[in-house]
């Protein structure tokens, strides 16, 4: 019999991602999906990666803002940690969407210190 009182994951989620302090993560997901849905700056056939072309310039774009390196780390971790809700709530479209990030702040917490510009 089917439970018709249960959530949708993506609002469990979104629920779990809000009570864990979580809330630019939980406006991500739903900026992606009032646009164009998880696979949004993705590859078609890895809903969890940013283009070359698209990390490296988003990376810049995090140089030119002079995140910290260790503001990076702090975001890749709360990024993960919604990863890991998303997960858990049966969300893996939403999952997949945020591991974009992931990679985007794990990356630049170990070469944004070689963008060019990064110093200045």
């Amino acid at each position: 019999m089917k439970n018709w009182f249960k959530q949708l994951p993506s609002n469990e989620a979104l629920k779990k991602l809000r009570k864990n302090h979580l809330n630019p993560q939980a406006e991500l997901l739903e900026l992606a999906v009032k646009h164009n849905g998880y696979k949004l700056r993705c590859q078609a056939n890895d809903a969890g990666a940013f283009r070359t072309k698209e990390l490296e310039k988003e990376m810049n774009n995090l140089a030119q803002l002079k995140v910290d390196l260790m503001d990076a780390r702090n975001s890749m971790h709360r990024f993960q940690t919604a990863v890991d809700i998303c997960y858990e709530c049966g969300f893996d479209e939403g999952a997949l969407f945020l591991s974009m990030y992931v990679k985007l702040y794990d990356e630049f917490s170990r070469r944004g210190h070689l963008i060019p510009g990064y110093f200045d």
